[in-house]
């Protein structure tokens, strides 16, 4: 739901000025976020290389395909513009530096990052989560436990999400997948489910993250289960044929996009099904019904040579890469600012 709210934002910004470097900014962020291929997403973020947001959705997509050293330089530069975080109080270069010598194992660095970006925007719940995570890990390595498990309390601590609703447990989740923090995401829709376990958006939600993760058998499962309770829940049709897809099962794929279409002609991710499905050489009019086919034949019934296949009809497939990014627990765990 914040991802087609997103979307639509940033095509109204992009309607009232084609040259926003704002605009350009948004409309990329929405792609990454979507899934959209990366030279896509850096064609538009080309559009305005001297913006700051443009470079920060360019340091994310770079932490997403584990480009590191690009990523560590542009966050950098952002954060030495204007005087820096304390001048400007601008902290996510900070934050986003702090994920990524999270990432890269550096848990001193990481630590320091979140508590600057603390000193300067005390409720940043991002920063709180990466702190939660520096202290449970220090406990599993510690025999001692530490003197207070709760030192820094967060939206997306345990013990207050306790006290949430299951559509607030999903909300949140949701939030921290698309921000890239499925780590925490799991957890939160784990204990929505808790609440309602026939809750197809929890299930669904788990399955696009463990889609991040490559978990196909795992994926597959959730969005069977939400679909067993709501045949035509649109996010697990689509899940499940971004799932095909991302294993290289072509006609499956197809099979499933088409479905998702068939059923969500106008649907929020109409136009990128059809997209992938003229990736995928299914642009046509399907000739089934809709099913994933059964395994072809070895060798035909009637003894006769299988007819050659026209190299144009079978386009190799270019799977999309996922939806929330990093998936290493996520892009880049904690939430965006």
């Amino acid at each position: 739901a914040h991802l087609d709210e997103a979307k639509k934002l940033a095509e109204a910004a992009l309607t009232l000025d084609r040259a926003s470097p704002a605009a350009m900014a948004a409309k990329a962020d929405v792609l990454r976020l979507s899934g959209e291929r990366v030279r896509v997403v850096e064609r538009w973020i080309r559009k305005a290389p001297t913006d700051t947001e443009a470079m920060l959705v360019g340091a994310k997509l770079a932490i997403e395909q584990h480009q590191f050293r690009d990523a560590e330089k542009t966050l950098q530069k952002l954060a030495a513009r204007g005087g820096g975080p304390q001048v400007t109080g601008d902290v996510r270069p900070i934050f986003w530096l702090a994920v990524l010598a999270e990432e890269n194992g550096d848990k001193a660095a990481a630590v320091a990052r979140a508590n600057k970006v603390l000193a300067i925007s005390p409720a940043h719940a991002g920063a709180k989560a990466l702190l939660d995570r520096a202290t449970v890990q220090a406990s599993s390595e510690d025999p001692m436990p530490p003197a207070s498990p709760d030192l820094h309390p967060g939206p997306e601590n345990e013990p207050a999400a306790e006290n949430l609703s299951y559509q607030e447990r999903v909300k949140r989740a949701d939030h921290a997948a698309e921000t890239g923090n499925c780590g925490t995401a799991r957890g939160l829709y784990e204990r929505a489910l808790e609440l309602n376990p026939a809750g197809v958006e929890a299930l669904t939600g788990l399955g696009y993250c463990l889609l991040d993760a490559r978990n196909f058998a795992g994926a597959h499962a959730k969005f069977r289960a939400a679909l067993g309770i709501s045949p035509g829940y649109q996010e697990a049709l689509y899940g499940t044929a971004e799932a095909y897809q991302q294993q290289g099962d072509v006609d499956a794929a197809i099979s499933a996009y088409r479905r998702y279409l068939d059923k969500h002609p106008q649907g929020a991710r109409a136009e990128m099904a059809k997209r992938n499905l003229e990736k995928l050489g299914g642009a046509g009019e399907p000739d089934d019904t809709g099913e994933p086919p059964p395994p072809a034949e070895t060798n035909p019934p009637s003894g006769e040579p299988p007819p050659e296949a026209d190299p144009a009809e079978s386009p190799a497939s270019e799977a999309s890469p996922p939806a929330f990014v990093p998936a290493s627990p996520g892009e880049a765990p904690g939430i965006d600012v």
